[in-house]
């Protein structure tokens, strides 16, 4: 990404997805979790087309470089059973990486997030190697590592700022 390349961030739900769109970050999610971090599992797992679900899509020059998508916290519960909202498919090209996209995702899910459900508790599981990424957002650790298709990753958390008034 040179100096002068801007990236054009969108933010849709499912049903604005255009057919492009939607090939390329299929396309960019099979790339870095299937193929670089040799993980065979099935990543259409039937959450990107609910009407709570938004994508959050990162292109420069028409070239989709990161990507993000949320679930409401309805289409989502905790291991508590509690509803929480979810982020999760947080991905960078490996052409873009280190440049600072990933913490812009997080920061559009966020926003658009607590404008949906300004009470709602944020949840992802991070892979542990990217939990300083996630920590730097505010997350924390709210469990131990577990393995998921073979990737060590741990779950965490960020409450609402509804949430934690009064904690300060």
């Amino acid at each position: 990404m040179s100096a002068t390349a801007e990236v054009a961030w969108s933010l849709c739900t499912f049903d604005e997805l255009d057919v492009h769109g939607l090939y390329a970050l299929l396309a960019l999610r099979s790339e870095v979790f299937v193929v670089e971090q040799e993980c065979v599992y099935l990543d259409i797992d039937n959450k990107d087309p609910l009407p709570g679900s938004r994508h959050v899509l990162g292109t420069i020059n028409g070239v989709l470089c990161a990507y993000a998508r949320s679930l409401a916290p309805e289409d989502n519960r905790g291991p508590d059973a509690e509803p929480v909202a979810r982020i999760g498919r947080v991905v960078v090209s490996p052409d873009y990486r280190r440049r600072g996209l990933a913490d812009k995702l997080l920061a559009i899910l966020e926003t658009d997030l607590y404008e949906r459900f300004p009470s709602a508790t944020l949840s992802l599981d991070a892979q542990v190697a990217a939990e300083a990424l996630y920590a730097g957002a505010g997350f924390v650790r709210c469990g131990e590592v577990f393995l998921e298709d073979g990737i060590e990753h741990v779950t965490m958390q960020k409450p609402s700022a509804i949430a934690t008034k009064g904690l300060e």
